[in-house]
């Protein structure tokens, strides 16, 4: 997943398209009864902020805040996304 999303944020990978079929690749990012990642998985998982270490919800009251779980990839990358 990091390398994913620090791929797309660095130009390695110039569409979602290309960071789809680089996750295919690796069957433990793949739905159990899915082929694939698909379109609306990555969209998902490109805008979730928790992969940075921090969370936020605004619905619920929940501002931007550190987490206390280990991020994935910097907060800069994940604004690159």
């Amino acid at each position: 997943m990091q390398e994913a999303l620090e791929g797309f944020a660095t130009g390695r990978f110039q569409t979602k398209v290309e960071m789809t079929r680089f996750m295919d690749r690796y069957p433990e990012l793949v739905y159990r009864n899915s082929k694939g990642i698909g379109k609306s998985r990555v969209d998902r998982i490109m805008d979730n902020i928790l992969y940075t270490g921090y969370l936020e919800h605004e619905a619920w009251g929940v501002s931007l805040r550190k987490g206390q779980h280990p991020p994935i990839i910097s907060f800069e990358t994940y604004q690159k996304n």
